[in-house]
Parts: structure tokens; sequence; C-alpha cells
């Protein structure tokens, strides 16, 4: 009988990039005695990047299925 595991193989392969990232970062943080405002800024100026990205994917998924739909409107219309 097969055992039921605990977290998905996607989950655990998530946890252990994030463990990793994060024990690399803190490596490169002690090597280089990179100061905790700096870290931060980093960190934030990433995350408005990653969120900007984000926002902008949705953007133009929406206004490309508008513009879909306002063709399949006027295919419609032409037809009948």
């Amino acid at each position: 009988m097969a055992r039921k595991r605990l977290l998905s193989h996607k989950l655990r392969a998530t946890l252990t990039l994030v463990l990793i990232t994060g024990a690399a970062l803190y490596a490169l943080v002690m090597s280089y005695n990179i100061s905790t405002a700096e870290l931060l800024s980093f960190f934030w100026g990433t995350l408005l990047l990653l969120g900007i990205i984000l926002v902008s994917a949705v953007a133009i998924v929406a206004v490309i299925r508008l513009l879909a739909a306002g063709l399949r409107r006027l295919r419609g219309r032409d037809d009948g």
C-alpha cells in the first residue's frame, strides 16, 4: 500500500528553493558585509518590480480578451 505524502512534490520543491535561496543570500550578506538597509532596499525594489510585472501581465491579458470579445461581436453582427 502506498503511503500518502504529507507535502506534494511541487510544494516540497518550492520550499527547498526558498530555503536554498535564503541560505545563499545570507552567505552573500555575511561575506560582503552588506547593511540591513541596503538589503531591505533590494527586497522592496524586487517586490515592486515583480508587482509591476504581475499587474502588467494581468492588464495585457484583459486587453487581449476584451479585443477578442469585441471582434467576436463584430463578426456575429456582420453575419446576421
